[in-house]
């Protein structure tokens, strides 16, 4: 029986495919990441999700951050603060990249702007991921409801 090159299998592995109805068959490159929650605590406040950041061993860092913050903040002068964070944070994410800017957040953020503990998470799909992620953990304006519990 025949050896197999084992960087082969690693690719067979983290290979997902997708079948459409036409019959076209995409393979698309499933790679572990992580991703933390970005949290804006202010004084006399409760702490406010503020993004999702995403390390994406293929792609990088991807940074989905809220911008409005109307209802969570009244002060245009907090807002426009949190917004040039947000700005900032995305331009030091290209520059040194994401495994550094995480790492200077976790050492480093600890007052008003702080990060959870990271996640590991398959990515196929960055954006999409990112996304899901924001919808679920930022902006979740709309809570679930779950009918089952509910009398």
């Amino acid at each position: 029986m025949a050896r197999r090159d084992p960087k082969q299998v690693i690719k067979a592995v983290n290979v997902r495919h997708i079948s459409y109805g036409s019959g076209l068959v995409i393979s698309r490159s499933v790679q572990t990441g992580e991703w933390a929650l970005l949290s804006a605590h202010m004084p006399g406040r409760k702490p406010e999700p503020m993004g999702i950041l995403l390390r994406d061993p293929i792609d990088g860092l991807h940074i989905k951050l809220r911008m409005d913050w109307s209802g969570i903040i009244l002060d245009e002068e907090e807002i426009e603060i949190w917004r040039a964070i947000a700005e900032d944070l995305e331009a030091k994410g290209r520059e040194v990249g994401g495994d550094c800017l995480l790492d200077w957040l976790e050492d480093t953020a600890s007052h008003s702007l702080r990060i959870g503990a990271r996640e590991r998470v398959e990515v196929s799909d960055a954006q999409t991921i990112v996304g899901e992620l924001y919808q679920r953990y930022v902006d979740s304006r709309y809570p679930l409801k779950c009918e089952r519990n509910a009398k």
